[in-house]
Parts: structure tokens; sequence; C-alpha cells
């Protein structure tokens, strides 16, 4: 039984962990796509009384910008499902190494839900 609470603490120390990760990413992505608009809109309010060349030159600096956004996006994306993948893995690897608790938690998720449902009518 200690190791399984071994695993079960582990298990939610890795949570608490992917979390923590995934609230300061979404941060830092909201923080960056409020920059970004921010940006757009000072370019489109100042585009009228901006020469050719220096409409270019803040279009490109936007551009860029968005780009980089993008680039943050698909990291984090990448590396949320490289960790969701590892968690599987691990998840996997418990209920092979220690199939009678996972059996045993099955079968009383089973068991409550057949009591929800048996009393709905």
């Amino acid at each position: 039984m200690s190791t399984f609470n071994a695993a079960t603490s582990t298990a939610s120390a890795n949570v608490d962990d992917a979390r923590a990760a995934l609230e300061k990413s979404k941060d830092d992505i909201a923080r960056d796509l409020r920059s970004l608009v921010d940006e757009g809109q000072k370019l489109l309010a100042g585009s009228s009384s901006m020469t050719a060349e220096r409409f270019q030159q803040a279009f490109s600096i936007f551009r860029n910008r968005l780009s980089d956004a993008q680039s943050k996006v698909v990291d984090i994306a990448g590396a949320a499902t490289d960790r969701g993948r590892e968690y599987a893995r691990a998840a996997d690897d418990y209920v092979h190494d220690n199939p009678w608790p996972a059996i045993a938690g099955a079968g009383i998720a089973g068991l409550l839900v057949g009591l929800m449902c048996s009393n709905r009518h």
C-alpha cells in the first residue's frame, strides 16, 4: 500500500507542476497577444500620417512580432503535448506495475456510476 501512496503523491506533484507551467504559459501568451494587438492598433491609428516607407517598416516589425507569437504558441502546444504523453506513459506504467489498485479503482468508479444511474428513475 505504501508503493501506491508514493506513486499517488508523485503523480499529484507532477500534475501540480504541469498545471503551474500551463498557467505561466497561458499568461505569457495572453500578455504577448495583448502587446501585439496594441501595436497593431497603433500601426492602424498612425498609418494615415506615415510615409509609405515608414509604414512598411512598422508593418515589417508587426509581422515579425506576429510570427514570434505564433512560434511561441506552437512551442507551448508541443511542450504540452509532450508532457501529456509523458504523463500517459507514467500512468500506463503505474497500472502495469500495480494492476490491482487500478482494477479496484475502476470497479469502485463503475459501482458509483451504476448507483447514480439506478437512482435516477
